[in-house]
């Protein structure tokens, strides 16, 4: 377990800075946005104010989330996809930076398998700060619109509907917890199969090449299935709840994952050699 901590602080510290980075951005680009227009509606409003015949009306912090999808989306999209890139940077760089060192990681006296986990959980790690942050970044966007909006125009907004404003936070962070469970499930488990896709190149080369994309090929035809069969509404032909068939997916997808996470393993300890 030791070992296995080290390998995890290990893979953290590499990402710090682009961690950071990523934080950093999302901070700025959301909280600028959200004082620039609230800025915009004050200065707005005093001028309609100063005019009798014009009464503003109510205003919260929900109408800059709705009307600015866009803006507030972007640095989320930049993080997923700096993330979908780390799955592969995170191992590939092993083989092809200035010194292998996939070979010092592979040569440790511990389990070959904490090098995979110990990958896995840094990409955890790394998604659970981005979402903490966004979350930590609503109360802020919500505090700092209203503190730059006068009070007599202020409509209250709890955190939900902040969330339920924008389709783009509505994704990141659902507020069903089983919805939750099922996308971050299946997020998970579309990382795993890209690992082992992954290992199975670098195993076998160069057949590897062929054998990881058959693999990954089928593996998107089952999971995606999944999905076309829940959207499709086929647990009406098979005389089943919705809750029900949504539960077999659900099934086979942790059946796709631990079978990803067992051939990783295999292909790890047998194909991958120093």
């Amino acid at each position: 377990m030791k070992a296995l901590l080290k390998l995890i602080h290990f893979e953290i510290h590499r990402f710090r800075y682009i961690l950071f980075g990523l934080m950093g951005l999302t901070a700025l680009v959301q909280i600028g946005a959200t004082v620039l227009i609230a800025i915009g509606d004050r200065m707005e409003r005093l001028a309609e104010y100063a005019n009798p015949e014009v009464v503003p009306g109510p205003v919260s912090v929900l109408e800059p989330l709705a009307n600015n999808r866009g803006l507030y989306g972007f640095p989320v999209l930049i993080c997923i996809v700096t993330l979908l890139l780390y799955v592969f940077l995170i191992w590939y760089r092993e083989w092809f930076g200035k010194s292998t060192l996939i070979y010092r990681l592979l040569m440790l006296p511990m389990p070959r398998r904490n090098v995979y986990l110990a990958k896995l959980a840094a990409l955890l790690v790394f998604i659970g700060s981005l979402l903490a942050l966004q979350l930590v970044l609503l109360l802020v966007i919500r505090a700092v619109f209203n503190a730059i909006v006068p009070d007599e125009y202020l409509v209250a907004a709890s955190l939900a509907d902040m969330i339920n404003t924008n389709e783009v936070f509505q994704i990141l962070l659902p507020l069903s917890l089983e919805f939750f469970v099922l996308f971050y499930g299946m997020g998970i488990t579309c990382v795993l199969v890209l690992f082992t896709a992954v290992l199975l190149e670098r195993g076998r080369r160069p057949r590897g090449t062929f054998l990881a994309a058959a693999y990954a090929a089928g593996m998107t035809v089952l999971l995606v299935g999944t999905i076309v069969a829940r959207a499709a509404s086929l647990h009406e032909w098979l005389h089943l709840y919705a809750y029900e068939f949504t539960w077999i997916l659900a099934g086979i997808w942790v059946i796709a994952a631990a079978f990803a996470v067992w051939l990783g393993f295999r292909a790890l300890n047998r194909t991958v050699s120093v």
